[in-house]
Formats: structure tokens, C-alpha cells, sequence
């Protein structure tokens, strides 16, 4: 299948949900394209892997491709394809969100800054590093971890929010996500599994067995 058909069955996997496809899809395209030197349609490519690690809320990889693509265009002088403003939209604020206006901003920032080659190579390494289980401790993700930590430290949601410059709307869905991937029905079970797992509540690290 040439790079054009495959970017096209990643997009249209995309649009119906399928994350995994749409990604396996384009990152077949992607090494076509750039072995080939065929630039143009790269950003289309790195703007379809911001929507999948966007989706699974990989939502600095998120950022830092979404800047990719803004600045690969700029270089080539066109503009973003398909043309679906309120798709683009909804996924950019949800990673704006979930990162804080200055934290989007600045990983933004970084990935405009990659080149094009860079930025194939920043793919390729993020797609490896995303791999997780769909259940358990090794399941969450970074934005997951960090709230756990702090759920088992006692604070509200609120307060999460207030630490992680995000709403508490987002902090009660990242939970929602944390209590289904765990198998557990509240705060309280919650608090208990990470001190039994001693998550270290203060200095970022993941949960270990005992």
C-alpha cells in the first residue's frame, strides 16, 4: 500500500475511533514519505499522531506534535488538511486543559522548534514509549500518576486542579479513567491501593510492588 492510501485509512480510522489503526496506518506512511524525501504531506501525518496520543491522553506528546505540524506547515506554506476546525478544536483544548495553558504553550513551543527529520524521529520514539497495558498500574499514565498521588494525599479535586493548573472537571475525568483501569469504585479504595503499592506521594515515582 503507497504512503497516499495508507495516511488515508489513518485518517478515516481516526474519524471512526480507531486509534490504534489510524496510528499503524500513518506510521507506515510517515516512513514512506520521509524516505522518500516528500515532505508536503508529512504534516498531515504528524497532526494524525497528535490526535491519537491526544485520544489515549498522551497529552504531552500531544503537544509537542500539534506544534510539529503547525511549524512544518509554516515551512512548506500550506495549510492544515483536512479542513475540520471543530476536530482539531475539541482535541487541542483537551490537551490545552489537561496541561495548563503554559504548559501547552511551551511544549507547543518545543515541538515547532524540531525539524522535519526531528520530528519523524520524535514519533517513532513516542510511539514506542506510549505502549502500556490497557489495565493495572502500568496502564496510567504520567497525568494519572501525578493525580493518584495526590488523591491518596487527601486533597479535593479542587485542589488537584489548583496544583496541576487544570479544571476540576478534568481531574474528576482523569479519575474516572484511573477508578476503571484499576478496578476500583472510589477515593477511598483508591488512597489505600497507592499507599499499599507505596506510591511516592511526593517525588513523582510509579507505584512498585512489595
Amino acid at each position: 500500500m503507497q504512503a497516499g492510501a495508507e495516511r488515508l485509512v489513518g485518517r478515516l480510522a481516526l474519524a471512526t475511533g480507531e486509534a490504534k489503526e489510524a496510528e499503524r496506518y500513518v506510521h507506515d506512511a510517515l516512513g514512506r514519505l520521509a524516505a522518500k524525501d516528500f515532505t508536503i504531506d508529512i504534516p498531515e501525518c504528524l497532526d494524525i499522531f497528535a490526535a491519537v496520543a491526544a485520544t489515549q491522553e498522551s497529552f504531552e506528546e500531544a503537544a509537542r506534535l500539534f506544534g510539529a505540524a503547525a511549524a512544518a506547515r509554516e515551512r512548506l506554506g500550506i495549510v492544515r488538511f483536512p479542513p475540520e476546525p471543530e476536530f482539531w478544536i475539541s482535541l487541542e483544548h483537551a490537551t490545552r486543559e489537561a496541561l495548563g495553558l503554559d504548559g501547552y504553550q511551551a511544549t507547543f513551543a518545543a515541538g515547532a522548534a524540531l525539524g522535519t527529520d526531528e520530528a519523524v524521529a520524535y514519533v517513532c520514539r513516542a510511539r514506542g514509549e506510549r505502549k502500556r497495558p490497557s489495565m493495572g498500574w502500568d496502564s496510567l499514565t504520567p497525568t494519572e500518576l501525578e493525580i493518584v498521588r495526590h488523591t491518596a494525599a487527601g486533597l479535593t479535586n479542587r485542589q488537584i486542579g489548583q496544583r496541576m493548573f487544570i479544571s476540576p472537571g478534568t481531574v474528576k475525568t482523569h479519575l474516572s479513567h484511573v477508578f476503571a483501569k484499576l478496578g476500583m469504585p472510589s477515593r477511598s479504595n483508591l488512597a489505600a491501593e497507592a499507599t499499599r503499592h507505596r506510591l511516592e506521594l511526593d517525588h513523582g515515582g510509579g507505584p512498585v510492588g512489595k
